[in-house]
């Protein structure tokens, strides 16, 4: 639907009418309606990230892998270190599998090692908060405690790996602790990044969306601009609008329209 069709449709308009019309008029456009979703409400973001066209069946494929191995860097800390911890608790007198956990923390600071580069990486605008960092820290975190606390105490090893090939010793405590090191790590960077995130993001988040505008093709843009020119005077015609909003729209930049004319909910 372009912009004109769904103003067609409206007797009333609501500031999330804007973003909703300005999306339309951007139908097709990927780059720029994610970059739009960026910089609307909360509560559309979703909504207009899911408008968009889907992606071609090969893409969606290679995704797969990428979403498993984020998966699985973010919840194999649960895997080995809450059992781990637990033999604190519980593994009194009883062998501790420290091979098999240390695998499982070896495969987990691996996966988790993206990660702490691309938090590296990142300015504080592109850093979503510590909050997902902290509920893979705590189990690894309490894992390490157990697994010094199981080296500490002289307690027997599980023999459930020998004959495997994999050696059971106290080394296996090393990738717990460096799995617990990295997620503390990811922690502080995600911490001191989001300090002044908000306001950052906000603007990254509008500069992004006016380099995607900018790179359409100028015929484009043009077809664009009719389109929400027509949109617009089709809302005033209809009395949607009233003629003072009806010239703050018009004199809007292509992609600004939705934050200029609903300026309060931009940043929601």
């Amino acid at each position: 639907m372009s912009a004109a069709g769904y103003a067609a449709h409206r007797s009333s308009f609501a500031a999330d009418d804007w973003w909703r019309m300005e999306a339309a008029a951007f139908r097709g456009e990927d780059r720029v309606r994610d970059a739009l979703a960026m910089t609307a409400p909360r509560h559309l973001a979703l909504m207009l990230r899911g408008e968009r066209r889907g992606a071609p069946g090969w893409q969606r494929a290679l995704s797969v892998p990428k979403v498993a191995l984020i998966i699985g860097g973010l919840a194999l800390t649960f895997v080995w270190g809450l059992p781990v911890f637990a033999w604190i608790l519980l593994g009194e007198g009883g062998g501790l599998a420290v091979g098999s956990f240390g695998i499982i923390a070896t495969i987990s600071t691996l996966l988790g090692i993206p990660a702490l580069v691309e938090e590296l990486r990142s300015r504080g605008a592109d850093r979503g908060g510590p909050g997902v960092w902290i509920v893979r820290g705590v189990p690894a975190v309490l894992g390490a405690i157990g697994a010094i606390a199981w080296l500490a105490s002289g307690a027997e090893v599980d023999d459930s790996l020998v004959g495997s090939g994999i050696p059971v010793t106290g080394a296996w405590v090393v990738p717990m602790v460096a799995d617990a090191l990295l997620s503390v790590a990811l922690v502080v960077l995600a911490r001191r990044g989001s300090r002044s995130a908000p306001a950052l993001r906000s603007d990254r988040s509008v500069a992004r969306l006016a380099d995607a505008v900018d790179a359409l093709p100028p015929a484009r843009r043009d077809e664009i601009a009719r389109d929400l020119r027509a949109a617009i005077d089709i809302l005033e015609q209809a009395g949607a609008i009233d003629a003072t909003a009806a010239r703050r729209a018009r004199a809007a930049e292509l992609g600004a329209l939705a934050a200029t004319m609903a300026p309060e909910r931009a940043t929601a």
